[in-house]
């Protein structure tokens, strides 16, 4: 496992999310970029939220 990865699975924890032990072995594998991009909404719908007052 690369320092980078480890770092990652370190921020991840951190963050309060459960790691799944079998992704330490997936971690290198390609997304789909559908993948990305449905997480990459999500993400942007949290920060700002499409139904949130103006004011």
């Amino acid at each position: 496992m690369t320092q980078d990865n480890k770092e990652l699975l370190r921020k991840l924890s951190a963050f309060g999310m459960q790691i799944d032990p079998a992704w330490q072995d997936r971690l290198d594998e390609p997304a789909s970029l559908g993948v990305v991009l449905e997480t990459m909404l999500k993400l942007l719908e949290k920060l700002e939220p499409p139904h949130r007052p103006y004011d």
